[in-house]
C-alpha cells in the first residue's frame, strides 16, 4: 500500500465504488459517468487530511457540494479512487461523527 503525506489544507476522500459495467467504455465516457455519479454523493468518508487541517480527521463522514466535487481531482491510489478537495470545500460533518452537533430543524 502506498503511504502518502498530504500537505496543506487538503482533504482526501474515499470515492464510493461505481457499479461495474459489463462492457468497455472510453475514458471520456468513464469520466462523464464519474461526474454524474459525483452529483449523488452526499456522505463521503475522509481518507486523509493535510498537515494544516485541524477541523477534520480520517474516518469522518462529510458533505461536499456537487459544484466543488466537479472541480476536484480524482486520484488512483493503489487501485482505489480518491477525491482531493480543499478543507474549505467541506460544508458540514454528519452529526453522528461528532459529539456536539448543531441540529437544524
Amino acid at each position: 500500500m502506498t503511504k502518502i503525506f498530504l500537505k496543506g489544507h487538503r482533504v482526501m476522500l474515499d470515492q464510493p465504488k461505481m457499479k461495474e459495467l459489463p462492457f468497455e467504455v472510453t475514458e471520456e465516457l468513464k469520466r462523464a459517468m464519474i461526474e454524474e455519479e459525483m452529483r449523488k454523493y452526499v456522505r463521503l468518508q475522509i481518507y486523509a487530511v493535510g498537515d494544516e487541517v485541524k477541523d477534520f480527521t480520517p474516518g469522518m463522514a462529510v458533505y461536499v457540494s456537487p459544484t466543488n466535487l466537479a472541480m476536484a481531482e480524482v486520484i488512483d491510489l493503489d487501485g482505489d479512487l480518491k477525491i482531493l478537495v480543499r478543507a474549505m470545500d467541506i460544508a458540514f460533518i454528519w452529526q453522528d461523527d461528532i459529539e456536539e452537533a448543531t441540529i437544524i430543524k
